[in-house]
């Protein structure tokens, strides 16, 4: 089981509305921005995930870059 972050469901729920929403209307520039902050929220969840895994250590990470 996988622990879940309130957080990453409320992205989440976030990114799958917007999906959604964007579905439902044209291409232009309003279906491009959901769809845009859809990819963000997803790629802000998959970030997080990622830093707080056990395959990263905290102290691989100095200056926001990782050595």
């Amino acid at each position: 089981m996988q622990w879940r972050h309130p957080n990453h469901e409320r992205l989440m729920e976030e990114a799958l509305r917007q999906r959604e929403e964007a579905a439902k209307i044209p291409d232009g520039m309003a279906r491009h921005l959901l769809l845009q902050q859809a990819f963000r929220a997803e790629t802000a969840v998959n970030l997080d995930r990622w830093l707080s895994s056990s395959g990263i250590a905290a102290t691989e990470i100095k200056g926001g870059y990782i050595e």
